[in-house]
């Protein structure tokens, strides 16, 4: 029967953030220090795993063969691992995260989850005050989006009528809250934002109408017996002469007063009224007009 190994875990350098340190320690104690039997091994580890200042630092503490290790380590500690440093980092990062936006939901998630590791962190070292100080937790909430605001000084209100407090907890609390209803997979902001673009683009998709005439070509006038006016008395300069005129029989269709409607209209408009020509397509004018 085959036996699992542990899956190998690599160990991240540390570079000189402040809200790293302790979780690059307990990596480092945990796979290497233990592993390690004397401290020489330990400082060339430390050494390894390091870069830029830090790794500068445990350089100074090399030449020391029996405590470098401790030395460089306690230097470690003061320089990176103090609790104001850290608490002071967060805070920091904090008050520099841009303004969220309402519509924004990934943003507003990612603000939750960096609250809850400031919370987790600044716990453990006893300071966790330091983040409720009234300046610092107003500019905190700042940076949520406006529609929270007045949300927020609900809660505020009701922990006031009760006699008590909100505390760093209660703002993490909200915004992990507020960030899943809004990225929520079925009735989220981004969710119900594409369901309603479905529906706009469906009815983008539906044929709009159209006042536009049907054109008729002139070949087709014979074949759908169209009736023209009478047109072969009509020899000003303007009419067109057609060798296949129409013949004095074909009936007139339009009436005395269509013909005084049409003397009107043009003389108000100065525009000649032409009638296209059965056998050649060209354009001529009524004999009446």
């Amino acid at each position: 029967m085959c036996h699992l190994k542990k899956p190998v875990s690599e160990l991240r350098k540390f570079s000189g953030d402040p809200l790293f340190y302790h979780r690059f320690m307990q990596q480092f104690r945990s796979k290497v220090e233990d592993n390690c039997d004397s401290p020489e091994e330990r400082l060339m580890y430390l050494e390894q795993y390091t870069t830029g200042e830090p790794q500068q630092i445990v350089i100074g503490y090399s030449y020391l063969k029996a405590d470098g290790y401790s030395k460089a380590l306690s230097e470690l500690d003061r320089r990176y691992g103090d609790q104001d440093i850290i608490v002071s980092a967060f805070i920091t990062k904090a008050l520099s995260w841009g303004q969220i936006r309402g519509d924004d939901p990934k943003e507003l998630d990612r603000f939750s989850i960096f609250l809850a590791e400031c919370e987790n962190a600044v716990s453990c070292l006893d300071a966790l005050k330091v983040l409720e100080y009234s300046e610092n937790f107003k500019k905190i909430v700042g940076k949520l989006p406006y529609v929270l605001h007045d949300k927020w000084r609900n809660i505020v209100y009701q922990a006031k009528e009760k006699g008590s407090r909100v505390k760093f907890g209660d703002l993490v609390s909200f915004v992990r809250r507020e960030a899943s209803k809004m990225n929520d997979p079925t009735f989220g902001r981004e969710a119900m934002k594409v369901d309603l673009d479905k529906k706009t683009h469906n009815v983008l998709k539906r044929p709009k109408g159209t006042f536009a005439t049907k054109k008729v070509d002139v070949k087709d006038l014979k074949s759908e017996s169209v009736k023209l006016p009478n047109t072969t008395n009509s020899n000003t300069k303007n009419d067109i002469q057609c060798k296949n005129t129409v013949k004095n029989d074909m009936p007139v269709k339009y009436t005395q007063s269509q013909k005084n409607n049409f003397d009107n209209t043009m003389a108000q408009t100065d525009r000649a009224f032409r009638i296209p020509c059965m056998h050649c397509g060209g354009q001529r004018k009524p004999s009446w007009a």
